[in-house]
């Protein structure tokens, strides 16, 4: 994944009319994006649980509820 720093600086090397500012808030939220969907995407291939699995498990509960 790339780093804030780096999307901005690929940002405003395409886009030469943003602001810093405007470079940055974009950055954070294609990060933001990253994060989270990385978070959220199980995969049944690897033995680990999914965020929400593990938010429960943390709080002592066994499985979601269906």
């Amino acid at each position: 994944m790339k780093t804030e720093f780096e999307i901005v600086a690929e940002l405003k090397s395409r886009y030469n009319d943003l602001s810093n500012y405007q470079a940055l808030t974009i950055a954070c939220e294609i990060r933001r994006n990253e994060i989270l969907k990385t978070a959220f995407i199980t995969n049944d291939d690897i033995e680990k649980a999914a965020v929400p699995e593990a938010i429960l498990a943390a709080l002592g509960k066994d499985k979601i509820k269906k």
